[in-house]
């Protein structure tokens, strides 16, 4: 979804897209191909043990995201299939600033984790890119 303006009453944005967890990314590519879906190439987290798959649209995308590396930080993905299988794992929203969004919820109460810096490692014809972007987590 597209960000609109960012009031000082609401960080939040957008809901900017479901996250799947599945149990194999290469499974997971392959049915959802079958469905006529364009998978983009598999990305992985720098700093974490997973990796996703993106099904792009016009505004917004699904991702689906699956363990690549269990002995790295996976943010209990792996518990997270072993005990509800693949599905819906979450939501990520759309914020201008992570930064704005972690003090909103603060100044609201809440107990927001950290922000942390996040690197993607992402394959395209002929090189790698890696975005980075900043992370919030609502507690």
């Amino acid at each position: 979804m597209v960000a609109k303006a960012i009031s000082m009453h609401n960080a939040i944005a957008s809901l900017d897209h479901p996250i799947i967890a599945v149990a194999s990314l290469d499974a997971s590519r392959a049915a959802y191909e079958r469905l006529g879906f364009v998978v983009q190439p598999r990305g992985s987290h720098v700093e974490w043990g997973t990796g996703n798959g993106c099904v792009m649209f016009e505004r917004d995308y699904l991702e689906l995201r699956g363990v690549i590396d269990a002995e790295l930080f996976t943010m209990d993905l792996d518990k997270h299939l072993a005990e509800h299988g693949e599905g819906l794992l979450g939501f990520a929203f759309g914020t201008a600033s992570a930064i704005d969004a972690f003090a909103q919820m603060t100044a609201s109460g809440m107990k927001p984790r950290p922000v942390r810096e996040r690197t993607r490692h992402f394959e395209v014809p002929g090189r790698w890119v890696k975005p980075r972007f900043r992370l919030c987590f609502p507690d």
